[in-house]
Protein backbone atom coordinates (compact mmCIF):
# COMPACT_ATOMS: atom_id res chain seq x y z
CA UNK A 1 0.00 0.00 0.00
CA UNK A 2 2.87 2.39 1.20
CA UNK A 3 4.73 1.46 -2.75
CA UNK A 4 1.36 2.30 -4.47
CA UNK A 5 0.72 6.26 -2.59
CA UNK A 6 4.81 6.59 -3.30
CA UNK A 7 4.12 5.83 -7.03
CA UNK A 8 1.17 8.14 -6.88
CA UNK A 9 3.30 10.60 -5.13
CA UNK A 10 5.64 10.19 -7.97
CA UNK A 11 2.99 10.82 -10.53
CA UNK A 12 1.79 13.22 -9.10
CA UNK A 13 5.54 15.31 -9.49
CA UNK A 14 5.86 14.60 -12.68
CA UNK A 15 2.64 15.69 -13.80
CA UNK A 16 3.54 19.30 -11.74
CA UNK A 17 7.03 19.24 -13.60
CA UNK A 18 4.97 18.68 -17.02
CA UNK A 19 2.46 21.38 -16.26
CA UNK A 20 4.97 23.95 -15.52
CA UNK A 21 6.61 22.89 -18.40
CA UNK A 22 3.90 23.89 -20.38
CA UNK A 23 3.53 27.21 -18.85
CA UNK A 24 6.89 28.05 -19.71
CA UNK A 25 5.86 27.20 -23.41
CA UNK A 26 3.14 29.05 -23.53
CA UNK A 27 4.95 31.89 -22.09
CA UNK A 28 7.81 31.36 -25.14
CA UNK A 29 4.56 31.19 -27.50
CA UNK A 30 2.99 34.40 -26.33
CA UNK A 31 6.63 36.21 -26.43
CA UNK A 32 7.14 34.83 -30.19
CA UNK A 33 3.58 36.21 -31.51
CA UNK A 34 4.60 39.65 -30.33
CA UNK A 35 8.11 39.34 -31.50
CA UNK A 36 6.23 38.34 -35.14
CA UNK A 37 3.56 41.09 -34.76
CA UNK A 38 6.20 44.09 -34.03
CA UNK A 39 8.25 42.54 -37.13
CA UNK A 40 5.01 42.31 -39.29
CA UNK A 41 4.66 46.23 -38.33
CA UNK A 42 7.99 46.92 -39.83
CA UNK A 43 7.48 45.75 -42.94
CA UNK A 44 4.30 47.39 -43.02
CA UNK A 45 6.00 50.61 -42.52
CA UNK A 46 8.55 50.19 -44.99
CA UNK A 47 6.07 49.27 -47.40
CA UNK A 48 4.23 52.46 -46.37
CA UNK A 49 7.52 54.39 -46.84
CA UNK A 50 8.25 52.99 -49.97
CA UNK A 51 5.00 53.87 -51.77
CA UNK A 52 5.49 57.59 -49.78
CA UNK A 53 8.94 57.85 -51.77
CA UNK A 54 7.19 56.80 -55.11
CA UNK A 55 4.23 59.64 -54.37
CA UNK A 56 7.26 61.97 -53.47
CA UNK A 57 9.08 61.49 -56.94
CA UNK A 58 6.06 63.05 -58.32
CA UNK A 59 5.96 66.47 -56.76
CA UNK A 60 7.40 69.23 -58.16
CA UNK A 61 9.87 71.16 -56.88
CA UNK A 62 8.95 74.41 -55.37
CA UNK A 63 5.79 72.67 -54.25
CA UNK A 64 4.45 73.34 -50.77
CA UNK A 65 4.24 70.01 -48.42
CA UNK A 66 3.36 69.02 -45.16
CA UNK A 67 6.17 67.32 -43.49
CA UNK A 68 5.33 65.09 -40.42
CA UNK A 69 7.36 66.86 -37.37
CA UNK A 70 5.36 63.83 -34.80
CA UNK A 71 2.81 61.80 -34.25
CA UNK A 72 -0.22 63.90 -35.87
CA UNK A 73 2.00 67.11 -36.40
CA UNK A 74 3.01 68.55 -39.37
CA UNK A 75 4.72 71.66 -41.07
CA UNK A 76 4.06 73.68 -44.16
CA UNK A 77 7.37 73.20 -46.02
CA UNK A 78 8.45 74.30 -49.78
CA UNK A 79 10.12 71.12 -51.40
CA UNK A 80 13.67 72.53 -52.79
CA UNK A 81 14.66 68.78 -53.99
CA UNK A 82 12.61 65.78 -54.89
CA UNK A 83 15.41 63.14 -55.27
CA UNK A 84 18.15 63.31 -53.15
CA UNK A 85 17.30 62.03 -49.72
CA UNK A 86 19.51 62.36 -46.32
CA UNK A 87 19.22 58.88 -44.84
CA UNK A 88 20.71 58.19 -41.64
CA UNK A 89 22.84 54.84 -42.41
CA UNK A 90 23.92 54.25 -38.48
CA UNK A 91 26.24 55.47 -35.93
CA UNK A 92 24.83 59.02 -36.02
CA UNK A 93 25.99 58.98 -39.89
CA UNK A 94 23.98 60.40 -42.77
CA UNK A 95 24.28 60.36 -46.16
CA UNK A 96 22.56 61.89 -49.23
CA UNK A 97 21.01 59.07 -51.76
CA UNK A 98 18.30 59.18 -54.58
CA UNK A 99 14.85 58.48 -54.15
CA UNK A 100 16.12 55.26 -55.53
CA UNK A 101 18.60 54.23 -53.85
CA UNK A 102 16.72 54.53 -50.56
CA UNK A 103 14.01 52.40 -51.76
CA UNK A 104 16.80 50.07 -52.54
CA UNK A 105 18.21 50.26 -49.05
CA UNK A 106 14.41 49.87 -47.97
CA UNK A 107 13.33 46.55 -49.56
CA UNK A 108 16.67 45.39 -48.92
CA UNK A 109 15.80 45.92 -45.12
CA UNK A 110 12.41 44.36 -45.83
CA UNK A 111 13.61 40.83 -46.89
CA UNK A 112 16.19 41.51 -44.16
CA UNK A 113 13.12 41.82 -41.76
CA UNK A 114 11.24 39.08 -43.93
CA UNK A 115 13.69 36.52 -42.98
CA UNK A 116 13.82 37.12 -39.22
CA UNK A 117 9.90 37.08 -39.66
CA UNK A 118 10.23 33.68 -40.82
CA UNK A 119 12.63 32.48 -38.82
CA UNK A 120 10.56 33.05 -35.82
CA UNK A 121 7.39 31.78 -37.24
CA UNK A 122 9.16 28.23 -38.25
CA UNK A 123 10.48 28.34 -34.11
CA UNK A 124 7.05 29.18 -33.07
CA UNK A 125 5.59 26.23 -34.91
CA UNK A 126 8.47 23.81 -33.35
CA UNK A 127 7.49 25.48 -29.92
CA UNK A 128 3.77 25.02 -30.69
CA UNK A 129 3.94 21.13 -31.58
CA UNK A 130 6.00 20.52 -28.56
CA UNK A 131 3.29 22.55 -26.36
CA UNK A 132 0.63 19.88 -28.19
CA UNK A 133 2.84 16.57 -27.02
CA UNK A 134 3.03 18.25 -24.00
CA UNK A 135 -0.57 18.84 -22.95
CA UNK A 136 -1.39 15.62 -24.42
CA UNK A 137 1.43 13.98 -21.72
CA UNK A 138 -0.07 16.07 -18.92
CA UNK A 139 -3.67 15.27 -19.82
CA UNK A 140 -2.67 11.29 -19.73
CA UNK A 141 -1.44 11.67 -16.40
CA UNK A 142 -4.16 13.59 -15.17
CA UNK A 143 -6.68 11.05 -16.53
CA UNK A 144 -4.26 8.17 -14.84
CA UNK A 145 -3.90 9.63 -11.52
CA UNK A 146 -7.96 9.88 -11.24
CA UNK A 147 -8.19 6.43 -11.56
Amino acid sequence: MAKQQNNKEQKQQVAQQKYMELQMVNNQVKELQKQIQALENQVGEVDNILNNLDELKEIKVGSEILVPVANGIFLKAELKDSNNMKVNVGSNTVVVKTIDETKKLLGDQSIEISEVHDQLVAQLKKIMAHAERTEEELKGMVQELQQ
